[in-house]
């Protein structure tokens, strides 16, 4: 139903220019990057950094926290150094002025911040983490009623109240068919075990 992407955000303090700069000063000198260790939600932060140290070939010193808030907090601080922020956040601190972004982790640049680059324009276009949101049902759910509850949402997301309040929010409606949101999951499910995998992330 919307893709929100993910935007790596550094301390406003740090004199940084853009992402390529930000890889390069990482190869120099790993950085202390956000990466919390308890349940699911917080995975997801782990996640992504690991992405971009795959991606890009760099090191972290990933430290945990309990959540988003504190991170942000430390971040901005200077107590840590890089932080994957969720564009719905990532683009108010950034216009405050109370953290700088490097780039979107996703495939267009965002309205609301249109001079930072997509992380495929800063040289990594392997790092693409999106919040995604999809309707699911039970088990079994017969065809005809995915159907029409389908063509619902596609009607609700054509709406240009609906399409205005998503983009106020850096959320970006995509619309398909069950079909093509089953196969899109697959293929998150697949990549992001990859990820996991690769970087031997533990859930505790």
């Amino acid at each position: 139903m919307g893709d929100l992407p993910a935007i790596p955000e550094v301390p406003a303090f740090q004199p940084v220019g853009e992402a390529g700069a930000e890889v390069a000063r990482i190869n120099a000198t790993p950085l202390h990057a956000p990466g919390q260790r308890p349940p699911e939600r917080e995975l997801r932060q782990r996640a992504c950094t690991e992405l971009l140290r795959q991606a890009a070939g760099v090191s972290f010193n990933n430290v945990p926290y309990k959540g988003d808030v504190p991170a942000m907090t430390d971040v901005m601080g200077g107590q840590a150094d890089l932080l994957f922020v969720p564009a719905t956040s990532a683009v108010g601190f950034a216009q405050a002025g109370k953290l700088r972004a490097l780039a979107v982790a996703g495939e267009r640049r965002l309205a609301a911040l249109p001079d930072v680059p997509t992380m495929a324009e800063a040289g990594q276009p392997q790092v693409v983490n999106y919040s995604w949101t999809s309707l699911a049902g039970p088990p079994g759910m017969p065809a005809d009623v995915v159907e029409r509850l389908n063509q619902a949402c596609q009607s609700l997301l054509a709406e240009p109240e609906v399409v205005a309040r998503l983009a106020a929010m850096s959320n970006e409606p995509t619309p398909g068919t069950p079909a093509q949101a089953a196969s899109f999951i697959a293929a998150e499910v697949a990549r992001w075990s990859e990820v996991v995998r690769k970087g031997n992330i533990q859930v505790q």
